[in-house]
């Protein structure tokens, strides 16, 4: 069309924000948006694991995991685990994109390693800077950057001036983690939430009929249970004499060069596994997890959440704006449960992107 003129588009995605919750009473200017956009009441689905770094990944991507290779929160490198954001996505991201089609591009997080795990170097502006946190940025429960530090960079950097904006808030994965997902205190947090979201919108208000937002969430919590023992997968992996490199990571495990799924789902204490990825050797990257609540690795009993297996996988999917392109982007989402790889080609349709 050629009388079509692309929206500035903004992303926020707030880390682990229960669908469940989302209403009038408890969200009520994120059900405002959605009462002038649209969403999916049954929420999206995230990508396994149901971590915020693969996600994340996803998000800016378009691509599951197999592709960008960041299967959990920490990844294998070869020799060892180590942060998924020293080692960033294996394609390109949407980030890139822009930046070959003249558009301008931010990334603004609530997490000092998301810029990296996304790929997001490659935009305009990005937030926060490599390296530890400035201790004059307010944080949140458990130390990250606060919602309020967020949105005060969202401000001070110009990113409210680029066409593309990522925006992501931390909180409320903190309080979830900290207290879980049916605490008074998470139900509270959210309320509180939400009017961070309005002030976000206010910010947006100039110019909001240029404008397609969308609110999604990356995955769910669950409650953690303290009286099961947790499981090591590395533990489990030499008792049964399995070769692989293993590593826990809140409900699941994940095994590199692993034996596959159907021989690790044997062991004691696993419920089910899934093959992420297959190599051509055979052997394949395989994602495991146990019953509702117990997690992998050490228990940590200041955590009353987490999240990663498939009962976590649900993710909000919402949309809105005063652009006329967000009531087909509402159309998409009443038609399809949406899937966190839609979302990076959407956008690109959204900003007409030269993609790959």
């Amino acid at each position: 069309m050629t009388d079509y003129k692309p929206p500035r588009v903004v992303f926020l995605i707030e880390d682990s924000l229960p669908n469940g919750r989302v209403g009038p009473d408890l969200t009520p200017t994120l059900w405002s948006l959605i009462e002038r956009g649209g969403w999916r009441s049954d929420g999206g689905v995230s990508v396994l694991a149901s971590s915020t770094y693969p996600n994340h990944a996803t998000f800016a991507t378009g691509v599951d995991v197999a592709a960008h290779r960041i299967f959990t929160n920490d990844v294998w490198n070869g020799s060892e685990f180590v942060c998924s954001s020293t080692v960033g996505p294996a394609t390109s991201t949407i980030f890139d994109w822009a930046k070959a089609s003249g558009r301008s591009s931010a990334a603004i997080t609530g997490d000092t390693t998301m810029v990296g795990c996304m790929g997001a170097r490659t935009a305009d502006i990005s937030w926060p800077p490599s390296g530890p946190l400035d201790d004059s940025i307010p944080r949140d429960c458990l130390g990250y950057p606060a919602n309020s530090a967020v949105i005060e960079q969202l401000v001070d950097s110009g990113a409210l001036e680029t066409d593309l904006v990522f925006l992501h808030m931390n909180d409320p994965d903190s309080t979830l983690h900290l207290h879980g997902p049916d605490a008074d205190m998470t139900i509270e947090r959210i309320r509180e939430i939400d009017d961070d979201l309005a002030t976000v919108v206010d910010l947006l208000a100039p110019r909001w009929a240029d404008t397609v937002l969308f609110v999604v969430s990356d995955h769910e919590q669950e409650a953690v249970n303290q009286d099961i023992e947790p499981i090591d997968l590395v533990v489990e992996l030499d008792r049964a004499g399995l070769p692989g490199h293993a590593h826990n990571e809140g409900t699941v495990g994940i095994v590199y060069d692993s034996p596959g799924a159907a021989v690790i789902k044997q062991l004691g204490p696993i419920e089910d596994a899934v093959d992420l990825d297959l190599n051509d050797d055979g052997t394949a990257v395989t994602l495991a997890w146990s019953g509702p609540g117990r997690v992998f690795g050490r228990s940590n009993k200041t955590l009353a959440g987490q999240h990663g297996s498939p009962r976590t996988r649900t993710q909000v999917a919402t949309v809105s704006g005063g652009h006329p392109a967000v009531a087909e982007m509402a159309t998409f989402l009443a038609a399809k449960r949406p899937h966190a790889t839609d979302y990076a080609r959407l956008i690109a349709g959204l900003l007409d992107l030269s993609t790959p």
